[in-house]
């Protein structure tokens, strides 16, 4: 009777549903995957099968194997109508599943503004966190829900909230290219200037993300494009790693004080199109930091051999200290060297460091390494010895990265990559076929009948999943199905048999769908944060790993010994 029931809950047929509780069916039996006959009722958008079945004493808090209650399962379905009524007999909105998703988080990000305004009526918490620190915000945020953020903002949702890894929703905005999102969140006070745990700003993710206008617009509100992360990366290192050109210009143009020196140790570009302009714009802006600070020195030499004879008796030794401190402050500010702790030992060294004959040098040895460390001649030799810490460890770091073949990959807007959507389509290709074998064998269908290509439906179902079309895929699979059965158009199929294959059929589909794509979803969003916390643990240089700020000396010491 327990099958039956489920089979009669997936139907739609209600009053068939109560004549089997009447009869003693347990109404709340679970099914393999720890579904009671509510569940699937809801998944199924039967609103009078589900009255039937809390009419008879189904539990509407029960659990599922993912720790998944009805209402998580409404609020992903959209359906309103059933939300208030399993809120109505006593739903927790508030009730987390196995990766603490409370129902408003499911509504938040496929985006049903009449689902979130009832929870919220209810008391669903607006600041409720996943496991992965995720708010219902983070989730709006990232599946781009204009309408629902603005919602959940004026219900009190904090917009500076961070996830486990430090991200604020600007963070997401910024990293997806979402520009009416982006401005919102400014709008109602998301800090600009937020700092991940690996010290990346929503610019940092944007300019990762090669989001021009994202770009643009948080540089137009004061975002700090010198801003650091962990490893020493500003916007700008990040633009010229990346080959972006346009957000190099943009960075360029908007901040006269930035750090084009380590920007240009980077400019090892992934697009060779655009290296070489590039790499002139960084040189440019490199001579002209320089003309300005020896015309800064220059004029402040003057004017102190000016003050000789003034009352304040300052002697030639502290005159020259102060001249000496003038060098050091103006490299820093002017120059954008971005380590106190080394400083060069002239201008001129600097000046030379920049020449073209120099640079050209440089990226003759990066395109062939091994050669030119053979050939070089020693009058041609490159010298660091007048370059800060932070440009030597870069430009070392991008020579080792080129030798071993290692890139800079931003893990942004790749949330799911190909091999894993593969993974996923696999998984859910392989549920499928086992819901279409049951389906012909108790519908009596052979399953030759059925011309089904799983490698071709694989590819589609990947495609759909790298789309992010996450909703599109139940309905291929079902209509695939009926396209695969050429004998019920040749009369060869009787209407019967095919009607109830497709019953039978459809009775999991879209539960196995729903779960999976319930899957991918937390798999991604952990996956994409995790990436980003753990970068610095994938296989690099020793130098892409060493922080340059403040301790660099103990590492240079290294380096210049050959233990680096």
């Amino acid at each position: 009777m327990i099958n039956e029931l489920f089979a009669t809950v997936r139907s739609g047929d209600a009053n068939q549903v109560a004549d089997l509780i009447n009869k003693g069916a347990d109404v709340n039996a679970r099914d393999n995957r720890g579904n009671t006959p509510l569940h699937l009722a809801v998944l199924a958008d039967k609103l009078q099968v589900v009255e039937k079945l809390i009419e008879g004493g189904a539990d509407v808090n029960a659990k599922n194997n993912h720790g998944a209650t009805p209402l998580h399962w409404a609020a992903l379905n959209q359906n309103v109508n059933i939300v208030e009524k399993l809120i109505e007999k006593g739903a927790n909105v508030n009730e987390k599943n196995k990766y603490d998703n409370v129902p408003l988080h499911y509504a938040a990000g496929y985006g049903s503004l009449s689902v979130i305004e009832k929870l919220i009526e209810k008391g669903a918490d607006i600041n409720a966190k996943s496991s992965n620190g995720d708010t219902p915000l983070h989730l709006a945020t990232k599946n781009s829900h204009l309408d629902v953020l603005e919602k959940l903002i004026k219900e009190g949702a904090n917009v500076n909230e961070r996830n486990k890894y430090g991200n604020i929703p600007l963070h997401w905005a910024a990293g997806y290219g979402s520009l009416s999102i982006v401005e919102e969140l400014i709008e109602k006070g998301a800090d600009i200037n937020a700092k991940n745990n690996n010290g990346n700003t929503p610019l940092h993710w944007a300019v990762k993300s090669s989001h021009l206008e994202v770009a643009k617009f948080l540089i137009s509100n004061h975002a700090d494009v010198n801003a650091k992360n962990k490893d020493g990366w500003t916007s700008l290192h990040f633009a010229a790693a990346y080959g972006n050109l346009n957000i190099v210009k943009l960075i360029l143009d908007k901040s006269d004080y930035v750090d084009a020196r380590g920007a240009l140790a980077m400019a090892n570009t992934l697009n060779e199109e655009n290296s070489l302009e590039i790499l002139n714009l960084l040189e440019e802006r490199i001579r002209k930091n320089e003309e300005t600070t020896q015309h800064f020195i220059r004029h402040r030499r003057h004017r102190y051999s000016q003050e000789e004879g003034s009352s304040l008796s300052i002697g030639v030794h502290n005159r020259r200290s102060i001249v000496k401190e003038d060098e050091n402050s103006l490299q820093n500010d002017k120059i954008g060297v971005t380590s106190g702790t080394s400083k060069p030992s002239s201008f001129i060294n600097i000046f030379a460091y920049t020449t073209v004959d120099t640079i050209k040098g440089i990226f003759q040895f990066v395109s062939s390494p091994f050669k030119a460390a053979i050939s070089m001649e020693p009058s041609k030799a490159i010298t660091v010895q007048g370059i800060d810490n932070n440009g030597v460890l870069l430009l070392l770091d991008v020579f080792i990265r080129k030798i071993t073949g290692q890139k800079y990959i931003s893990t942004v807007v790749q949330s799911i990559s190909p091999l894993e959507a593969q993974g996923y389509a696999l998984n859910i290709i392989e549920e499928f076929e086992k819901v279409v074998e049951q389906a012909a064998l108790k519908s009596g269908i052979s399953m030759h009948r059925l011309n089904i290509d799983c490698v071709e439906m694989q590819k589609e179902v990947t495609a759909k999943i790298t789309g992010g079309k996450f909703n599109e895929i139940s309905g291929f699979l079902n209509s695939y199905v009926e396209q695969a059965c050429h004998d019920r158009e040749t009369g060869k199929l009787s209407p019967k048999k095919f009607n109830k294959f497709m019953v039978v059929f459809n009775k999991e589909l879209d539960l196995i769908v729903n779960q999976s794509i319930e899957q991918i979803l937390h798999n991604r969003d952990s996956t994409l944060e995790v990436e980003e916390q753990q970068i610095n643990l994938e296989p690099q240089s020793y130098l892409s790993n060493t922080s340059v700020q403040g301790h660099l000396i103990q590492d240079r010491g290294l380096i210049n010994q050959g233990k680096a």
